[in-house]
């Protein structure tokens, strides 16, 4: 969560008023040994994706527009 905060503030220093981010980028998605067999998500990884926008919005505030890539 403290990198998507930190690069958040980054893209909107540049001047940009929305931003769209992958709260999921830490799950492999058809491979890979952190997603269940029948394709959803983990509490653990639900809640890692929850506390992700959850520090990008604290970090950029309420008045810049969020777009959450979800796949």
């Amino acid at each position: 969560p403290d990198d998507y905060a930190r690069q958040a503030q980054q893209v909107v220093r540049q001047g940009f008023t929305a931003l769209k981010f992958d709260p999921f980028a830490h799950t492999n998605y058809l491979y890979g040994d952190n997603l269940s067999s029948n394709l959803t998500l983990t509490v653990e990884q639900e809640d890692l994706a929850y506390e992700v926008c959850k520090a990008v919005r604290e970090a950029v505030g309420p008045n810049v527009q969020m777009a959450i890539e979800t796949h």
